[in-house]
């Protein structure tokens, strides 16, 4: 029998979110305006639905005992994980294979935004990201990066590509063929996370001192068969690229002038079907990593891991959004210099907005 996706059907989940100000219907409106200054934002997307609930969990209080009986056979011993303290003392765990990022955490140099995700999920499709804007050649970016183009669009025209699927927006972008990079001298990991990175790495090293935006795809992170063993080693491959990437920064003397984070498309469940694997989901957990993080924190809240109870749109663990993605990029867009008016136009919102970057 085919696998089925678990479906939100918890009534008036639509209508509470939207009296908590968490549903917003607008969809962005761009204009012609640029980001001026020397700021860089890299984000790392992920186009196959990265199981988060593994990446990063909640300690203290007794919190794994209600993650392991969620988890099932995806559960990963406690023992295991790499253990990080907030600034506050709360304990957490970073997956196994992320030594890199639990270090970068407990240096300050990463901060944890929990369970974000769209504010609308009615049906599976509606998980998706919808921020994205697809172009031809296979390439997409945000529509809100929009704001780094000289045309305040995100079009074919108004991007160049270092290689890899990736997207780079910026003023003088197209011209940077024809000036010298700095050599880099950071070794990356021979993967393709690493190589991605080291493209960006290379890029920067050519304009290191002008706003920025990179679109880096990320297809690795898919939770098929032997989920545990191959999620293990796609999360290896990208604290390692992060941290060299990092490395890469601070030898350009641009750490503080370049914010890498994490995206996608969707989380996975937090309960397994019957073969082992996690569906698409909702909320997730993400990574914000630069000098300019205030780190050693986590931002939102983790869910309440009990399936059926007061996070779960369903009964596998599909985490209703405690954060919404334009709470998120309002945040990342308005350290990178993005304007008010711009901020106000393509992310309305009544939320609060996050202070994880300084």
């Amino acid at each position: 029998m085919p696998e089925t996706i678990a479906l939100p059907t918890r009534r008036g989940l639509l209508s509470a979110l939207a009296g908590a100000g968490l549903v917003d219907f607008a969809s962005p409106i761009l204009r012609a305006q640029g980001v001026k200054g020397d700021r860089v934002l890299v984000c790392l997307y992920d186009f196959e639905g990265n199981d988060s609930n593994n990446v990063v969990l909640p300690l203290d209080a007794g919190r794994y005992s209600a993650y392991s009986s969620a988890r099932g056979t995806l559960a990963i011993e406690e023992a295991s994980f790499l253990s990080a303290r907030t600034t506050s003392g709360a304990e957490i765990g970073f997956h196994p294979s992320m030594p890199e990022m639990r270090d970068f955490f407990s240096m300050r140099r990463l901060a944890v935004v929990a369970n974000v995700g769209n504010p609308i999920a009615r049906s599976a499709g509606s998980f998706l990201d919808g921020d994205l804007k697809y172009l031809p050649g296979a390439f997409a970016a945000p529509e809100w990066a929009a704001a780094f183009t000289s045309s305040g669009k995100v079009s074919a025209q108004e991007i160049t590509t270092p290689g890899r699927g990736i997207v780079r927006l910026g003023f003088s972008a197209k011209a940077d063929s024809n000036s010298a990079a700095r050599r880099l001298f950071t070794q990356f990991p021979e993967t393709s996370a690493g190589a991605k990175l080291q493209k960006v790495a290379a890029a920067l090293a050519q304009s290191p001192n002008e706003s920025q935006f990179f679109f880096v795809p990320m297809r690795s992170f898919a939770t098929g068969a032997n989920q545990l063993e191959s999620h293990s080693n796609a999360m290896r491959d990208l604290s390692q690229a992060m941290a060299a990437f990092f490395n890469a920064t601070a030898e350009l003397g641009i750490s503080r002038n370049v914010t890498t984070y994490t995206d996608g498309v969707f989380n996975r469940t937090m309960a397994p079907t019957q073969r082992g694997r996690a569906t698409p989901a909702w909320g997730g957990h993400q990574l914000v990593m630069g000098d300019s993080v205030v780190g050693a924190e986590i931002y939102g809240t983790f869910p309440d891991f009990r399936l059926g109870g007061p996070s779960d749109a369903g009964q596998t663990g599909i985490w209703i959004p405690g954060i919404t993605k334009a709470q998120y990029h309002t945040a990342l867009a308005r350290w990178a210099g993005v304007s008010d008016w711009q901020i106000r136009q393509s992310f309305p919102s009544s939320q609060p907005e996050l202070k994880f970057l300084a």
